[in-house]
């Protein structure tokens, strides 16, 4: 199988950035996968750190998965786990997120409602 993700791995400038993406393309499958106290340990890193450093890299499109019941990230190259990732994870954080920000408007509405000094920037620009 041709390893999809090797040359772009490589043309990535040194850091600990590579250094995560190498050692996840040395965990390609669900029974490789590294947990996240691994990742930080071996990359010398804060657990916040390496979590920055897996979103930055899911953002430009390396497709790195978690399995939960195995504990660990892994980078795959198949549509179905990336599909079943994004189901599972990011779905119910995006669900999440926007309730929350429904919730923060409402709070605006009644303390506008409750408060009609106070104002927003929206209403001052």
């Amino acid at each position: 199988m041709k390893d999809v993700f090797k040359e772009r791995i490589f043309s990535i400038p040194e850091g600990k950035y590579k250094e995560l993406l190498v050692i996840l393309s040395n965990r390609r499958t669900i029974d490789t996968a590294i947990s996240r106290y691994e990742l930080a340990v071996r990359l010398k890193m804060s657990d916040r750190d390496v979590r920055e450093l897996i979103t930055r890299a899911r953002k430009s499109r390396f497709p790195i998965v978690i399995n939960h019941n195995e504990g660990g990230y892994y980078l795959t190259d198949s549509i179905d786990e990336i599909e079943t990732f994004r189901n599972r994870e990011l779905h119910s954080r995006i669900g999440d997120l926007k309730a929350t920000d429904e919730g923060m408007c409402g709070a605006i509405e009644y303390l506008k409602g409750n408060n009609p000094e106070q104002i927003s920037i929206d209403e001052v620009i």
